[in-house]
């Protein structure tokens, strides 16, 4: 196909080049993950669809890796190889019949995919896996544990199969994807001591492999429940404390954490798990997690802890606004707790999608009945030059702030901002009230946010 001449190769560099039924102009955004756990992103390539409606991205990954494309609103996923060149259609076709507000996975389809690379090999697994999965998951119960005898045929001809493989990262996935079906509840399964051994006692920890840590994230899923009461409540004196220290030589008595590396990883994901149990203090956690992020024994760790504890105290409500630093067109600085005592209602929005400027329009009627309760400030965020902007939105009949950010990826990182428009509502004092506001047009429950708007204006008017 002509679409897809020229592409070329450089050292570690991924080439992609895709086709898609969007409107030129459409931003197009490459990224990785920072880690597997938390699923934090980080932007790898960005550029914009082509008249021909194409698009190229091109970046730098030293070993496999799997990325997310969003375009649209929507998303599609796929696994990159160092050295090596793609060439995909993404369509508007969903996934699943679910439609999530804030994008939709959709399909990826591969024109001309080699069968040593890593997406041919997987799609090609997958597939077999999945018909065995359809075919003998009713058998589970069968007191002649016929799943077992399946299972172990099914594992034997895999083995066969792949054994002359040299890509580790397939191996890892293979081995992964497998041992997950041994996590199934089925006459005759292995116990969590021999699955343990088989599976993890032996191996690294795979941060890159999203089926390893798929597996390792529910083999220890709730794992503080499930230890002995002695153990149990060592381990709570310890998070009381907020000593890293002493959490993770104590998580050291058991078996399954005698790996140093996976026993810092799993003290993470714990945490995590009891960090919204009232049992558990939310301050000592957040400090035992603040230490590893600084100070943790793996670099790895550090990230997923880190951005564990991002997750966990950003944006919930009742929790501080994220830090925030607009410019309006007169470059004038716009930050946080510039408009109390009122309350503010971020919108967030790009200029490329028609949803956007229909609900932007919509806010119009909104500003005039709250603005003297609710401050509004609609962001742009694929945008930085003011004459489209100015042009796009007519802001001759805006009367409230239009901004752009100083730092527009710091901005969707940090008020994890992944569809537009998304809306943020933070009260007088600068805390947040939703992360995901309601928006100009009902939600799920037929609500709108002037049904909050009129709460807060009542009360406001009242205090007054």
């Amino acid at each position: 196909m002509l679409l897809f001449a020229g592409l070329s190769h450089a050292q570690n560099t991924i080439n992609i080049i895709g086709l898609s039924p969007v409107k030129p102009g459409t931003d197009v955004t490459a990224e990785r993950f920072e880690d597997l756990f938390t699923h934090t992103m980080a932007e790898i390539a960005f550029t914009e669809v082509k008249s021909d409606s194409t698009f190229e991205l091109k970046f730098t990954l030293t070993e496999i890796q799997k990325i997310k494309i969003s375009i649209a609103g929507n998303f599609c996923y796929l696994y990159v190889q160092p050295n090596q060149s793609y060439k995909i259609y993404i369509s508007n076709d969903k996934i699943s019949n679910f439609n999530n507000p804030l994008g939709n996975q959709v399909e990826c389809s591969f024109f001309d995919l080699d069968s040593s690379d890593i997406n041919y090999k997987i799609l090609t697994f997958d597939r077999w896996i999945d018909g065995f999965v359809g075919e003998n998951y009713h058998l589970r119960t069968k007191g002649d544990s016929i799943f077992l005898k399946r299972l172990i045929l099914f594992e034997n001809a895999v083995t066969k199969r792949f054994q002359t493989d040299t890509c580790s990262f397939f191996k890892q996935y293979i081995k992964y994807r497998v041992a997950s079906l041994e996590e199934l509840n089925f006459v005759g399964a292995r116990d969590e001591r021999a699955r343990y051994t088989v599976n993890i006692a032996s191996f690294t920890v795979f941060y890159k492999n999203d089926e390893y840590m798929n597996y390792i994230r529910d083999f220890y899923k709730n794992y503080l429940d499930r230890i002995s009461d002695e153990l149990n409540n060592k381990i709570y004196k310890a998070i009381l404390a907020g000593s890293p220290t002493k959490l993770i030589n104590l998580l050291g008595e058991d078996y399954r954490l005698a790996n140093v590396r996976l026993r810092e990883l799993v003290m993470i994901i714990s945490l995590a798990d009891v960090y919204h149990d009232k049992s558990y203090p939310q301050s000592r956690i957040s400090t035992i997690l603040d230490s590893v992020a600084r100070h943790g024994l793996f670099g790895e760790n550090q990230i997923i802890a880190k951005n564990t504890l991002f997750k966990l105290n950003q944006l919930n409500s009742r929790s501080l606004s994220p830090a925030y630093e607009f410019f309006n067109i007169r470059n004038e600085n716009i930050a946080n707790g510039k408009f109390a005592p009122r309350y503010t209602y971020i919108q967030f929005i790009t200029l490329d999608q028609s949803n956007c400027l229909l609900q932007f329009e919509m806010l119009k009627q909104l500003y005039t009945k709250y603005s003297s309760s609710v401050e509004f400030i609609t962001v742009v965020l694929n945008q930085s030059d003011w004459n489209i902007i100015e042009k796009k939105l007519n802001l001759k009949d805006v009367p409230w702030t239009v901004v752009i950010p100083k730092d527009h990826t710091a901005t969707k990182k940090s008020f994890q901002l992944s569809s537009f428009p998304q809306y943020v509502l933070i009260d007088a004092q600068g805390y947040i009230v939703s992360s995901n506001a309601a928006s100009p047009v009902p939600d799920g429950s037929y609500k709108t946010i002037d049904y909050y708007f009129y709460q807060i204006h009542k009360i406001m008017m009242r205090e007054k």
